[in-house]
């Protein structure tokens, strides 16, 4: 990449007739040259910072804010690079009202496993375009071009809130269960964003400066919470954002890379954290187990109505167009400690194991956000998808010139001293 005119709107004769955006908000075209797209989880939080290896143009796009349009964009960055946008969904907190970032997928450049340039798009090469918006970008072939549409920059009002109560309180559970069958009224109301270890919160609506409008919807919650379960202290603070840009600038995650950690997630439905909550309760307190999880509103209306390019289907989990929370955690271990990596493995394993037992509707994992080794990981990650996804990467790629864990396909393989070896 040699200028950054790869952020200039792209030339819509690139497109196939009729797959322009029916609107006047641009789209833009996100390139990269590195091997492949799992290299990509790079994020830039200034535009002004210098990271080896990252495209000036890559910087250029944290600038996308202040002229008022927003990428649909996987989380931790103003616009996230081309890997969690094709490998696994792209959830995000805009999501509610929005979908995933694969929905905005409007078409892709790769290099097959052949070293063939593809296009790919709703009219050319038709199954890739499905598979790798969702299925794991990865083990289909290198990306090199991604299209995505953009959408108007919402004004924003932010609601941080925090629930807390003495350290002995039994009922801490008990809250949280009844908080989290709450949470469709929240997405219903236009909420969206997540709570940590359910006493912590940080929530969204878009299109409004009125505190009262975030605030109303949590009145009768905490209210039930104070009669029925006395000793909690509720306390929020609402902020009104005039685009997603100056939000995100306030509210982006801090947390520091660098450090070893296990995930654990499952997506749940309506089901899931309504119908029982005496099950949810003894669900969570397992799956926090003494540490911490967040719950995360990035479902939704957007989510589960979404008719993305190429007959309304990308290979994404079906589970998502039924979640309503994307709950996770993670497990800390010594680096270089293989010892502490498996049992931190197990844990992680049982915590995510807890919620997959919740409802009725089958279990769904989000990929970027999950533990790699789960044991069904194909049915977690894929659910009824995996099978057209198999099916597409044994014709594209027989001799499995890409490979990746957990990736569609890989099963056929297995790293032994280091090594990667067929399986027998």
């Amino acid at each position: 990449m040699d200028s950054p005119s790869a952020l200039l709107p792209r030339d819509k004769r690139l497109l196939p007739s009729g797959s322009q955006p029916s609107s006047d908000i641009p789209f833009y075209t996100l390139e990269e040259h590195w091997v492949s797209p799992a290299l990509l989880d790079a994020f830039l939080n200034d535009p002004s910072s210098k990271v080896p290896g990252i495209p000036r143009p890559l910087e250029q796009l944290t600038e996308v804010g202040p002229i008022r349009l927003a990428a649909m964009d996987a989380g931790n960055v103003a616009v996230q690079v081309v890997s969690h946008a094709t490998a696994g969904a792209g959830a995000i907190i805009l999501g509610p009202r929005h979908g995933l970032a694969v929905d905005h997928v409007l078409e892709i450049e790769m290099v097959d496993p052949s070293g063939r340039l593809l296009t790919l798009n709703e009219c050319m090469n038709k199954n890739l375009f499905y598979a790798v918006r969702g299925g794991g970008g990865s083990t289909f072939g290198v990306l090199t071009s991604v299209t995505i549409a953009t959408v108007p920059s919402p004004r924003m009002m932010g609601l941080r809130f925090s629930i807390t109560t003495d350290s002995a309180n039994p009922h801490v559970f008990d809250m949280v269960a009844y908080f989290l069958s709450r949470i469709p009224d929240l997405l219903k109301a236009g909420g969206g964003g997540g709570l940590s270890s359910g006493i912590v919160g940080s929530v969204a609506m878009l299109d409004t400066d009125r505190p009262n409008d975030i605030l109303e919807p949590f009145e009768a919650l905490f209210s039930h919470i104070n009669s029925t379960w006395p000793g909690f202290v509720f306390a929020a603070n609402a902020t009104s954002y005039p685009s997603f840009h100056a939000w995100y600038q306030e509210n982006f995650d801090p947390t520091p890379a660098g450090y070893s950690t296990l995930a654990a997630s499952r997506l749940l439905d309506r089901e899931a954290i309504t119908s029982n909550l005496t099950a949810t309760k003894l669900a969570f307190e397992k799956f926090v187990e003494g540490g911490n999880a967040g719950v995360y509103m990035v479902a939704g209306p957007g989510v589960w109505n979404a008719r993305p390019r190429g007959g309304g289907r990308t290979a994404v989990n079906p589970r998502w167009r039924e979640a309503y929370l994307h709950a996770a955690t993670g497990i800390l271990f010594p680096s270089g400690s293989p010892g502490a990596a498996s049992a931190a493995s197990v844990k992680a394993k049982t915590r995510s194991a807890a919620l997959g037992r919740l409802g009725a509707g089958g279990e769904g994992a989000y990929i970027n956000e999950a533990h790699p080794d789960e044991d069904d990981w194909q049915h977690l990650f894929w659910g009824a998808e995996y099978l057209n996804l198999l099916r597409i990467k044994r014709a594209v790629d027989p001799d499995d010139v890409f490979w990746c864990h957990p990736c569609v396909g890989s099963e056929q393989w297995e790293l032994v001293d280091g090594r990667l070896c067929r399986k027998q």
